[in-house]
């Protein structure tokens, strides 16, 4: 059994056992360093095997940086239910910024930054990595704007997003977590480069040679935590325009598709009554049976246990 300690500060519990995932830098020094030691972090995407993003959300009481950057692509929304008020420096002096709920803060790679805050705030955290970024954006290159108090409907839902399929371990699978970061790094070098960085357009599909070999690899790697990347290269696309022109061939996206074929997969185990519920979903890739059951009653209206039941007779 696992224990989590847990410590009460400022009426607000929070989870000891994590520690800030966010890359910060001391721009003085150039070394990493762990810019938010005080906050209380409540989850992270540490142990789910993102590579080229950070996910978190925490309580911070307080924070004063000076001379901070981010090995990446930084954007910040204040979870409070009340406006976050701080100070950041300027080349003219210190400003007062506002932040209303739901609004929020993009500091690109490397951009220094000196902020000044004293009330407590929730608050979710991204870092995407520019390399990766531009990958999955389907762009050479990038310079993007520094932007704070942002009110932006669209980024706000895939911020939040991408916060809850970390809150809930990643229950959806790779492919899916892969295709919001893909969706989000799309979204902002579309609207806040400091060029026309949008993706081109695609027309057409994919070819059906080509769909027939990735629908094999696919098939071939059904029970692995398939990556966007991966399958995406196979028809060298980025993962973006991958996505649009797969659901365009296919009419599900990728996540749809490689979840429908895990089910039906799992039917035929199901069938042949040789492997419990449990060592299927294991089998398979999932989380654990109730994430097998969840999935499961969805797509096909009853649970795999009346399933096998259904099966026997």
């Amino acid at each position: 059994m696992r224990f989590i300690l847990y410590t009460m500060k400022n009426n607000f519990f929070y989870n000891r056992s994590f520690t800030s995932l966010i890359p910060f830098v001391d721009d003085i020094s150039g070394k990493r360093i762990n810019g938010l030691e005080g906050a209380g972090i409540q989850f992270s995407s540490k142990n789910l095997g993102w590579d080229g993003v950070v996910v978190e959300k925490g309580v911070q009481h307080g924070w004063d940086a000076t001379d901070f950057s981010v090995s990446g692509h930084y954007l910040a929304i204040n979870l409070s239910n009340v406006s976050l008020s701080f100070e950041r420096k300027t080349p003219h002096g210190f400003k007062r910024e506002v932040m209303p709920p739901g609004t929020l803060w993009l500091n690109p790679t490397g951009e220094t930054f000196t902020h000044r805050v004293k009330q407590v705030c929730t608050y979710g955290a991204i870092v995407l990595d520019s390399d990766k970024f531009e990958r999955l954006a389907g762009i050479l290159k990038t310079e993007l704007r520094l932007h704070y108090s942002l009110q932006d409907p669209q980024l706000e839902y895939l911020v939040r997003a991408l916060l809850l399929e970390a809150q809930n371990g990643g229950m959806n699978g790779r492919i899916f977590s892969d295709s919001l970061t893909a969706a989000l790094s799309v979204y902002i070098a579309s609207h806040f480069s400091a060029a026309d960085n949008r993706p081109c357009q695609m027309r057409g599909g994919i070819p059906r040679i080509k769909l027939r070999s990735l629908l094999d690899f696919i098939e071939t790697y059904i029970s692995t935590d398939i990556r966007l990347e991966d399958i995406a290269a196979l028809v060298n696309l980025s993962p973006y325009h991958f996505a649009r022109e797969f659901k365009r061939t296919v009419g599900l996206s990728p996540h749809q598709y490689i979840l429908s074929r895990k089910i039906d997969r799992a039917k035929e185990l199901l069938g042949e009554n040789k492997r419990s519920v449990a060592e299927i979903a294991y089998e398979l890739g999932f989380a654990d049976q109730s994430h097998l059951t969840r999935l499961f009653k969805r797509q096909v209206g009853i649970t795999p246990a009346e399933y096998a039941r259904l099966r026997k007779r």
